[in-house]
């Protein structure tokens, strides 16, 4: 209870934009519960998002990393080569292609967030992306949920599933600072 009560505070912080914050939460979350893949999944995202993909791959440097963990360390290892800031690491590669293989990214699988976000940020394939979101938010609606979709719909140019969101959002008043560029 007390691992999901820090999640919510954070996420709460993140939606509200006080960064400061939800970084404090992560890492007094991290102190105590180290091993906690959602958590260190979320703190990856908040770090990339924030522009701190170098952070969040320190953060994930790590030989056995689970597959949710791998897909970001990826992600941030492509921000930071694409600064220049970081050389591709095959090791990095050869862990992300040994895990993300081996899922059943079929439809009736519980994995269709992860193929979401692999196919947008990192095979950069906003269409599949988009299916698997869509997929995804069928069965789950939390707020990495609702930013795949959105994104996944933005970059594919998919008006019909922004609407979709955004009536979902009006209905149910859900408040994310993340979503303003979205609903401006």
């Amino acid at each position: 209870v007390q691992q999901w009560m820090l999640l919510s505070l954070t996420d709460m912080a993140i939606r509200l934009g006080n960064n400061d914050q939800a970084n404090r939460h992560f890492k007094d979350g991290l102190k105590k519960y180290p091993n906690n893949i959602p958590l260190q999944a979320a703190y990856a995202d908040f770090l990339i998002e924030t522009g701190k993909s170098h952070a969040a791959v320190k953060l994930l440097d790590s030989e056995n990393l689970d597959t949710i963990l791998v897909l970001r360390l990826v992600r941030a290892q492509q921000i930071e080569n694409s600064s220049s800031v970081l050389k591709q690491d095959r090791r990095i590669t050869s862990i992300f292609e040994s895990k993300f293989r081996k899922i059943d990214f079929s439809e009736s699988s519980k994995h269709a967030r992860e193929f979401a976000y692999y196919h947008l940020y990192i095979n950069k394939n906003p269409k599949l992306a988009l299916h698997y979101a869509l997929y995804n938010w069928r069965q789950q609606k939390e707020p990495i949920d609702y930013l795949l979709l959105i994104r996944a719909a933005d970059k594919a140019n998919n008006r019909q599933a922004v609407k979709l969101l955004l009536s979902w959002i009006d209905s149910t008043n859900v408040g994310d600072i993340r979503l303003n560029v979205h609903t401006q």
